[in-house]
């Protein structure tokens, strides 16, 4: 079988380079952004606590309220989210991913890195299970 033949395959050539092109620099942009404000938080989180910018442990409080709350309002009774702790972070991803874009405060904080190497550990374990 036989491609088809296109008039002029050097212009839909660098047409779809532009799309491409675009598309790779929009999403370097969103990168640098992300990356910037990685650099931020781990610069703020080297200086000493009462010199920090922003306020973690609020955030981090916020979402567990939230995330804690999805899995109350959920249809599992709490005999099915005792037999899986992942449970709640598995809520917590489906809100976020479905749930419409909400702006949270820059001024945010998680908490102590006790609770957020407990909540990595905890998200790295569920995605080994998966």
């Amino acid at each position: 079988m036989k491609p088809p033949k296109v008039k002029n395959p050097t212009r839909v050539r660098k047409e779809e380079v532009v799309k491409v092109v675009e598309v790779v620099e929009e999403r370097d942009a969103d990168l640098s952004a992300v990356l910037c404000e990685f650099d931020a938080v781990i610069e703020d989180f080297s200086s000493p606590r009462n010199n920090r910018h922003f306020r973690y442990d609020e955030h981090l409080r916020c979402l567990k309220r939230r995330s804690s709350t999805s899995i109350s309002d959920s249809s599992f009774s709490d005999s099915e989210s005792a037999d899986s702790p992942q449970r709640n972070s598995f809520s917590f991803s489906d809100e976020k991913l479905s749930g419409s874009s909400t702006v949270v405060s820059p001024k945010a904080k998680l908490g102590d890195t006790k609770e957020l190497e407990d909540f990595i550990a905890d998200l790295d374990r569920t995605l080994e299970s998966m």
